[in-house]
Formats: C-alpha cells, structure tokens, sequence
C-alpha cells in the first residue's frame, strides 16, 4: 500500500507539518533511518529531500529534480509494508513516541580513487612532459612553432610543474585536511570569524536561534521572523549606541573576556562552577551546537582551566546523562517539538547547599518546560553517596500558576534568609514567583504582595521594549550578595544588607540579528521579596564588538554567573571575584571574571520611587 504527499515548501509550518505526517506513517508500519529536521532552513529542506531518499523501501518521486531552495511543489510516494489491519487499528498518535537515535549517514570518502585520480593526472602530465623533445625536432614543429599551440608547448614543462605541485597540494589537503582528522592539540586552537558589517538576509524563514515567543531559546528549532522579511531599523534602534555600564576582567592583561575552548568542539550558552576539591579548576557545562540537523540535543561538559589566554578543556568534553522527559503536549505548528530528545538551555548553579542544573525539555503540562535536577549526583561528586529523594535526584518538572505559556524557560530557583526555596517564573509584563516544593509542585503567585512598589521601580528602570521584535525576558540563575568588604572590620552578613541579584535581558532583533543588553535586578531575600535595586544602563562586556555599519554588536547571550572561588556556593561578598558566562552568536562560548561590587556599581534604587 503506498501513502502519497503533496507538499509545496513555501514555509516552515508547511515542512514541520509535513516531517510529523511522515513520522506517523512510518509507526504505522514503515522504517526509516537518518530522517532529521531542525531549524527551518533552507538548507535544511534540501537535506530533508535527499534523507527522504535514504527511507528503507522507499520510492520518491518529483515531478522536476528539486533545486537547493526546494521551490514549487513536490510529490512523495512511501510504499509502506503495513501492519495486520487490527494492529494499525489499535495504534494512534496518542501514545508517546518512542524515541530514534538517527544514524549518521554520512559516507566516507573514497581514498584510494582520489588518490587513483591524482596520479592519472599526474602521469598524463609526465607523458606530455617525456615527449616534448621528440616534437621539437619533428618537421612539423618547424613548420608551425609560430603558432599558437607551439608558444603552449614550449611551456609545457614549466605548466606541467605547476599542475604537479596543485596535485600534491589538493591531494595533501583532501588527506589530511578537514574537521574529521583534527587532533586534540589542534582542535585546541580557537579560530573567530571576523564579524560581517554587511547585513545578510537569513538562510531560510528564519535566521534567530533565540525566540521568545513559541521557540525554544537558543535551541536550533524555531524562531520568530521579521515581518514580511524584511530588514528594519527604526530611529529608536539607531541610537542604539546607548550608554553601557562596561564591566571589566580582573585577570586578563587587556582587562577583556576570554574564549572557552571546548577542544575544536562548538558550543554555546556556557555555565562555569568552581571545582568541589581544586583550586583554579572549574567546570564548564554548555550546550553542543549540532553540525547537521538533529532532534537530539546534549549538554556537555569538562574539566577545565586558564591556559594560554582562554579556559580550555582539560580532555575532551563528554556529554550529561540527562535522561529525555515525556511530553507530548506540543500541538498545531510545535507539533515536530514532541521529537525532541535531550535538555536545552541548562543553567548549573550553586544552592546554599547543593549544586543544581535546570534546563528546557518536553513538558506534561505544555509543549516545553523547565526541570531541576542535582547537579552533583548527575555527574558523581557524591562519591557513592545517594542524592536524597527530596533534593531532587532524578529530573522534576518546575510547574508554575496557569496560565502556560507554549514554551516556558529560564526559570530561575532563589533561597530566602530561612534556606527556603522558591522559583521564579517570569520578570515581564510582570513578575511571578512561587513557593517550591519538593516534587516540583508550586504554592500560589507570591509576587502579588510586592507587585505595588515593583511597579514603580520597573517603570522607572527596565527598557520597554517595542510592540514587535524586541522583548524581556529572565537569563541567569540567581546568587546572593553582602553589600560590604569581607575584607573590612565590622562586614557581617545580616538580613538588611544581603540581597538575591539575577540577570535579565533586554532582546532586539532588527536587521536579521539579534542583540541582547543585559541588565541587573536585585531583590530582598525576604518576604515579600520586592525589588531593593535595578540596573541604570545595560551591562557591556569588555571586548564586546560594536559594528556601527549595521547599527549593531556582537549577540552576548549572559547565561549564568557563579562565584569564582572554590569557598563560594550561593552567598559571597563585593570584594568576592565571580565568573559572567555567555554564549557568542549561538557558536561559541565566552566568560569575565569581575569583582561584584563592580558589576553592582551602577544600580537605581527602588525606595523613595
């Protein structure tokens, strides 16, 4: 029996839809292997068309060869062995998907005929070469040596040279060139493009990772677009070059940020703690950017430390054992979201306790939510120790007051002055924070008891962002600040001067190319929690590029903030150094070292508002 589908790709919608129709036909009796979509790109539909063609059994027919872009209509036919037709009766889209690991379906190069290829070259041109002297003495040469052909072959020596040392240079390249055969020691050896003045329209439908909206952050999934597709600057964003609070290294010689070096490995949306037993050994745990389509996704992490001007991976990263969460819950356009396999977006913290990673995943309760798990059971520093039930041992959804949004991220878990633990949701239109228990559940919205004087302070301090293309949303996880020296007589931490300070960020996406300005809330560590402090100017990396030819910067995207110092957890003082990580235009990832009373230097108050 054979399924037909007709499919213009005129959008992404119409792909997604497409890729979970074929994904229901082949539970219903057919195979498939390599069958993988992500972003909706261009590039990625052409890779879709010929992956369909590696289905096991299956036949597809297009009226015309598709082009890269895949315009106009195309027909696919699966011929598909079905199940008894009680069995196909009893299967419905329903029940959970099970989950496929794609094969890489890549094939290896040929050796052997390309190196087969370069010597017949090779030998033809040593033939033309070995009977140049025999056709300078022919009759025929005397004749014609004025001509054209014989100016070539009184040269051919030197062109025959030249085409040789092309060959061993093409073949030197093919042999030992490319990404494959990479050592460690190289792969160790950052390279950064130079950033583009030029304003580029996007691969396909979209070119923004990051969408606030219905996509997944940072996921390599789907993300919001310009409208009409095209490039807008608005007089607001050209004065864009605002003033910035420039924070600054306290190590570096050139007072800049520096690289994280994954080992030739990409990866982005970086978070670093302070290693448990070692002084100047910390942990990295990142985000692996996929070199081809994929509905798996991983976080990976390593040992590392500071080392020829970046913080470089000891060995090569290896990934978290998170396991998948079941969900289902994505409908209509996010419908392709329910394949997904693996966390996104993780934030690794300090607790006052407990290191902790959230991170984004398929939700009972929606499309995409958030989930906590221990972070020192996951990857074993509690020895043979088990992590409590009630410390969340394996992955727990983070719930919060209805309404859901479709996808919900970047919550992030506070501690009061008693050790209790909450979670917040949202920092805009408005704020909403709950009560955590242990088994994820939450108490009712407690951000109702500060929302009046919040009120004011957010007015006077946070952007407003434009009804379209820009937004606000939360970032970091949270830590906590003493606003005095440890070094000075008399600093003592106390109820009145400890405060809980997170990162937020405000998001542009103008020109194809999303910008985000960090900016800081400080808030009470008792009830009623209400926001004590918030940041004046947004915070400017040190060695953050501008390129005023486009009206834009580098994409920062701050994504966690730890204490630098191996006898810091949640709590730390002014003069205490910590660690700012961020992810580089979803590729790499970057941190600075800064003083917090540096990064807390510019602050507005909320008393007196």
């Amino acid at each position: 029996m054979a399924f037909q589908i007709v499919c213009g790709f005129a959008g992404a919608e119409e792909l997604a839809d497409l890729m979970v129709k074929i994904y229901f036909l082949l539970e219903a009796g057919g195979r498939c292997h390599g069958l993988l979509y992500s972003a909706p790109r261009r590039p990625a539909r052409a890779a879709l068309w010929w992956r369909l063609q590696e289905c096991a059994g299956a036949r597809v027919k297009a009226s015309t060869p598709p082009s890269p872009a895949l315009t106009g209509a195309s027909n696919f036919t699966f011929p598909m062995a079905l199940r008894h037709a009680s069995q196909a009766s009893s299967s419905t889209t329903d029940e959970p998907l099970p989950r496929r690991s794609p094969p890489r379906t890549r094939e290896p190069r040929n050796d052997r005929l390309f190196a087969a290829r370069v010597a017949a070259v090779a030998a033809a041109a040593a033939a033309v070469v070995a009977v140049r002297p025999l056709i300078l003495r022919s009759r025929a040469w005397h004749r014609s040596r004025s001509g054209p052909a014989a100016m070539l072959l009184r040269n051919v020596h030197r062109l025959a040279l030249l085409v040789g040392l092309a060959l061993v240079c093409l073949y030197a390249a093919s042999h030992y060139g490319g990404l494959s055969s990479r050592s460690w020691s190289e792969a160790s050896k950052l390279q950064w493009p130079k950033p583009n003045s030029k304003s580029k329209p996007p691969k396909g439908d979209n070119a923004d990772e990051h969408d606030d909206n219905d996509g997944a952050h940072g996921s390599q999934w789907a993300a919001a677009t310009p409208q009409d597709g095209k490039s807008m600057t608005p007089d607001a964003f050209k004065d864009a070059q605002q003033q910035h609070q420039e924070v600054f290294s306290v190590s570096t010689p050139d007072k800049k940020f520096v690289r994280i070096d994954f080992g030739g490995m990409d990866a982005f949306n970086p978070n670093i703690l302070p290693h448990p037993d070692a002084d100047d050994i910390w942990i990295v745990v990142a985000q692996k950017v996929n070199a081809e389509p994929s509905i798996e996704f991983k976080e990976v992490h390593c040992e590392a430390i500071m080392w020829d001007g970046a913080l470089r991976c000891r060995a090569p990263p290896a990934p978290l054992l998170v396991a998948p969460t079941e969900g289902g819950q994505c409908k209509g356009d996010l419908e392709y979201f329910n394949l997904n396999i693996g966390p996104h977006d993780a934030r690794v913290l300090f607790g006052p306790e407990q290191p902790y990673i959230t991170f984004g995943s398929n939700s009972k309760f929606t499309c995409f939510g958030q989930f906590v798990q221990n972070f020192a059971g996951l990857i074993g520093w509690n020895g043979d120790k088990p992590v409590p039930e009630t410390d969340f041992r394996n992955a727990t959804e983070l719930q919060r007051p209805a309404p859901y949004g479709k996808m919900e991220k970047n919550f992030f878990l506070f501690w009061d002055n008693k050790g209790q633990r909450y979670v917040h949701q949202d920092v805009f239109p408005a704020r909403v924070f709950t009560q955590l228990r242990d088994d994820g559940s939450v108490g009712p919205d407690l951000a109702t008891h500060a929302s009046a004087r919040d009120a004011k302070c957010i007015a006077k301090y946070m952007p407003r962002p434009a009804p379209e293309l820009e937004s606000i949303h939360q970032a970091t996880n949270s830590l906590k600040v003493t606003m005095c020296r440890k070094a000075d007589a008399g600093c003592k931490a106390t109820d009145d001067n400890t405060f809980i300070f997170t990162i937020y960020q405000h998001k542009t996406y103008y020109n194809f190319h999303s910008v985000y300005e960090p900016y800081l809330m400080v808030i009470e560590q008792k009830p009623p929690f209400r926001i004590h402090a918030m940041s004046k100017r947004p915070l400017w990396i040190s060695g953050r590029e501008r390129h005023p030819a486009t009206n834009s910067s580098d994409m920062f995207y701050v994504t966690s903030m730890n204490w630098k110092g191996r006898g810091r957890r949640y709590s730390g003082f002014l003069d205490d150094e910590l660690f700012l990580a961020f992810g580089i235009e979803d590729k790499k990832a970057g941190a600075i070292d800064v003083l917090a009373g540096e990064l807390l230097g510019d602050l507005g108050l909320c008393a007196g508002v």
